[in-house]
């Protein structure tokens, strides 16, 4: 039987920003370094999350937001921040 697990609304934004970041991370990795930032799209991030669109504009008010906060945890994982 599997069992459910319920979020709070601050813990399920915490997972849809991860998930959302861990999937642009994942797509950075797969692109040429010197164009890869700006071939990543909302709508292919929110899919490799399994989210909406939607979602990801709750979080980023544009693309340039998201591709910011995405190079900052490239950074953070790096430990050069």
């Amino acid at each position: 039987m599997t069992v459910k697990v319920r979020r709070t609304r601050i813990e399920q934004r915490e997972y849809n920003v991860k998930s959302l970041l861990d999937a642009g991370l994942e797509l950075l990795k797969e692109r040429p370094v010197r164009d890869s930032l700006d071939t990543i799209r909302a709508t292919e991030v929110a899919y490799r999350a399994g989210l909406s669109t939607g979602a990801f504009y709750y979080h980023w008010e544009d693309q340039q937001d998201f591709r910011s906060d995405l190079v900052a945890k490239v950074f953070e994982e790096r430990g050069d921040l």
